[in-house]
């Protein structure tokens, strides 16, 4: 399977199955959250004009009007969206402790997802990669799908809809974490710098018992 065309199934489950974390449950919303939640609502008439061949490829131009829309908002909410970054971090701060009597690490190249970053600059992904989990899950699932088929990452995602993986995150400094996504038999360790907006996985551990 070709870079473009694995990254846009990666893409298309994600979206399906992890896209709205922001927006949804019952609990009130902080002032931006709404903004957030009213701009996304207002996406479906951009949408309607998109062609949807393009739409379910992810392949829409820079100059598609989602994409510009999305643009224009995220330049202009910069601060806002870090700020919320910084507060779904914080929901997850806690303790970690992942002995090595219980894990060992998998020899993965987690260069991989840098290949398919380059393609994920604006518009669309932008809008993917604002919340940090579904970029933790994004990466991961680029790095794991070397090993998979179109079949494994579907039954993957499938499997992340149903049960839910436990996550925790530690605070380096200001704009740095780290992100624990333990699913059990697999744990997937990252970094984030909110300010630039950069996440990379960085380790693997697989439980032994």
């Amino acid at each position: 399977m070709s870079l473009t065309k694995r990254l846009s199934l990666v893409c298309s489950l994600l979206f399906l199955f992890t896209s709205f974390t922001i927006v949804t449950g019952k609990k009130e919303k902080t002032n931006f959250e709404q903004e957030f939640a009213d701009f996304k609502f207002n996406l479906y008439k951009y949408l309607d004009n998109t062609n949807s061949s393009e739409l379910m490829r992810f392949e829409l131009n820079s100059n598609d009007s989602v994409n510009i829309v999305i643009d224009k908002f995220f330049d202009r909410n910069i601060k806002e969206i870090q700020s919320y970054q910084t507060h779904v971090m914080e929901s997850y701060e806690m303790a970690i402790d992942y002995s090595d009597e219980k894990y060992i690490s998998e020899d993965v190249n987690f260069s991989k997802f840098s290949e398919y970053k380059k393609e994920m600059n604006s518009g669309i992904y932008r809008l993917m990669l604002m919340e940090p989990l579904n970029f933790a899950n994004t990466i991961i699932t680029v790095v794991e799908s070397q090993t998979m088929n179109a079949t494994d990452i579907a039954v993957e995602s499938v499997k992340d809809r149903i049960a839910q993986p436990s996550v925790s995150s530690r605070k380096i400094d200001q704009n740095n974490w780290e992100i624990y996504i333990d699913k059990y038999y697999k744990v997937y360790k990252l970094t984030y710098n909110i300010s630039s907006n950069e996440m990379a996985l960085i380790k693997i551990l697989k439980r032994v018992d």
